[in-house]
């Protein structure tokens, strides 16, 4: 689907509870990069100089967007493994696959109940609003990967709805 050197991405940016698009954002996956720090990035397709600078609502919903297509392929590959491999010590920072995981997801609900403190007005942010407030980076959200995975889906669709409100 998304792959270094692959034809263009068409990439939709929706709102409310995203159904249908609001905007449309051509984007190329390329293989030539400066390096492998940038491999594989999100890159403007040619397209007419007017429409190369993008504005900040559609590269937010690109970067969304980007954001939830790569965490559904995280979780489809995180359920391919065993229950062991999942939550197996492999000497990451957290320690297994599913610790990192929860991890992040941690970490997105902090960082969206800070954003819902400053934009109470923005309704796409009810749903975090309702979360409580993980104790530290280490607090165990869910105990399997199926009930973190349908937080993640809820957090994904929330910053998708986030930034499909972005006005300019």
């Amino acid at each position: 689907m998304c792959k270094p050197g692959s034809d263009d991405l068409l990439v939709r940016c929706q709102k409310g509870q995203n159904k249908g698009p609001v905007s449309k954002t051509r984007a190329r996956i390329t293989s030539h990069s400066s390096g492998p720090a940038d491999a594989g990035r999100l890159t403007p397709a040619l397209c007419p100089k007017v429409d190369v600078a993008m504005q900040l609502r559609e590269h937010v919903c690109l970067m969304s967007d980007y954001n939830q297509n790569m965490n559904q392929k995280i979780y489809e590959a995180a359920e391919k493994l065993t229950q062991s491999q999942l939550y197996e010590n492999c000497g990451a920072f957290f320690g297994s696959v599913f610790c990192t995981l929860n991890h992040i997801a941690v970490g997105d609900i902090i960082w969206l109940k800070r954003f819902s403190s400053l934009l109470q007005e923005r309704p796409a942010l009810r749903f975090v609003r309702e979360l409580p407030l993980p104790e530290s980076l280490e607090a165990l959200l869910f105990p399997s990967l199926q009930e973190l995975k349908s937080i993640r889906i809820q957090l994904d669709e929330c910053l998708s709805n986030l930034a499909g409100s972005i006005t300019e």
